[in-house]
């Protein structure tokens, strides 16, 4: 709704404002049924949280069912800030009945009919065969069953297959997602080629994943995503500078751009908080992405845009029929866990008698509405409480940063929906984003 005028301006300051009792027929008849069909107006004993909890629930049945498999623990890279293991563990031939297994039960939980498989790692091209041979079968039994298959993957570029528009069309890979950790110079220091896995003595893993991107984008989707740290941060512009100049943004299929900040992932990589850059510098960032970028490249994930609506989906962490295939045999839902046994949620194939996966209730339970913040937050129908694994670490430190993220950001999304721009510097409070007590003395309030 675009109100003008001196009854806009009271209007806002009643919605900003504590929680208020107005009479039924107090408002135009026409206003009072926007009101509430908008959510503004709403009974005086209706429970908005609740509310919010069963559209919350309600994403998470009814989201659609993803396998992400890790082919492989192994990499030819050596990231000084990989969170991965870089173990020798990677699933075999005979593992791949037992991947069909999986996604046989998971599919027939609720009768759901599509599959979306995310080949991942390691370097999840260092396992070809592997991904051949599930790719085929997994595509076999959705073809047997009449289930709608495709696929993604993650990847550093630099250990694909020489025939790549076949391999794309053959494995219905649908986006790529490819990192680059800088221009060339900062990129090739960050992502080295570990003893003995170099492809030539000149090989760079800068050029051969821009070539790869190249070559890819003309047959799918890619997903370039921008690692920034305090020593790559000023690559960004010229970054993007370079994949205009490649065509990256006008290419058949158009890349989407996405600005991440390297961070600690997980428990593995906590050496990381040292490396961070800071909010600060992050949202200067995401500005340089918003100016430079074509609106279709801008990764609505990573660099937020347009007005923000209430969330209809939620993590694939959170969606009781999709899973992660550790290469280790474990299960995990999410894929910065892999690798880390202890956050397992089971194990495919072969059972372990008495063997138990202390995460696999937290998983199954978790429920931001509930949660001692999150219930209490005035920005919980657009956010949902993030990241859940970084509710399940109990990081304080990423938890509010994801608020300072939503007070820094809200105004200026809200605006732009109306053609217009917050003023300089404007950002909420946390006393704007967590009711008091005073403000929510029957019940929280969700606006």
């Amino acid at each position: 709704m675009h109100l003008d005028g001196p009854d806009a301006d009271d209007l806002a300051r009643a919605l900003s404002g504590p929680q208020l009792e107005i009479p039924e027929d107090s408002l135009d008849e026409a206003l009072t049924v926007r009101l509430r069909r908008n959510g503004f107006l709403v009974d005086r004993d209706e429970d908005e949280v609740a509310l919010i909890r069963e559209r919350y629930w309600a994403a998470r049945g009814n989201a659609p069912v993803v396998l992400l498999i890790t082919t492989t623990m192994d990499c030819n890279l050596g990231c000084y800030y990989c969170y991965e293991s870089r173990s020798p563990d990677a699933l075999r031939i005979g593992d791949v009945e037992a991947v069909v297994e999986i996604a046989r039960e998971r599919l027939g939980r609720q009768a759901k009919r599509s599959l979306h498989v995310d080949w991942y790692g390691g370097e999840p091209m260092m396992n070809l065969e592997f991904l051949e041979q599930a790719s085929s079968a997994l595509q076999s039994f959705c073809a047997e069953e009449g289930i709608a298959y495709h696929a993604s993957a993650i990847s550093n570029g630099t250990h694909w297959p020489a025939d790549v528009g076949p391999f794309v069309a053959r494995h219905k890979i649908r986006e790529v997602q490819i990192s680059f950790d800088g221009l060339k110079r900062n990129h090739d220091r960050r992502r080295r080629f570990r003893s003995g896995r170099r492809p030539s003595e000149d090989a760079s893993s800068f050029d051969l994943a821009a070539d790869l991107v190249d070559e890819l984008l003309r047959h799918t989707r890619v997903d370039v995503r921008f690692n920034a740290d305090p020593g790559n941060a000023d690559d960004l512009a010229g970054f993007i500078d370079f994949a205009a100049a490649r065509g990256w943004f006008t290419a058949p299929f158009p890349c989407v751009f996405m600005v991440a900040r390297l961070a600690a992932y997980s428990e593995r990589s906590a050496f990381m908080r040292r490396r961070e850059i800071s909010d600060e510098e992050y949202e200067a960032l995401l500005e340089v992405a918003r100016t430079k970028l074509p609106a279709d490249a801008q990764d609505a994930q990573d660099v937020a845009a347009g007005f923000p609506l209430p969330k209809t989906s939620v993590c694939g962490a959170l969606a009781p029929d999709s899973t992660v295939i550790g290469s280790d045999g474990l299960e995990y839902r999410c894929g910065l866990q892999v690798g880390e046994a202890q956050r397992a949620v089971g194990r495919f194939g072969e059972q372990r008698e008495g063997e138990t996966f202390a995460d696999r209730e937290w998983w199954q339970q978790f429920d931001p509405t509930l949660a001692e913040t999150c219930s209490a937050c005035s920005f919980l129908p657009v956010c949902w409480g993030g990241c859940p694994k970084r509710h399940l670490d109990q990081s304080r430190v990423d938890l509010d940063r994801e608020g300072r993220f939503w007070r820094t950001n809200l105004p200026r999304l809200i605006a732009a929906g109306f053609g217009e721009e917050p003023p300089a510097g404007f950002a909420y409070t946390e006393a704007d984003q967590f009711r008091s007590t005073a403000r929510s003395a029957r019940r929280p309030r969700a606006v």
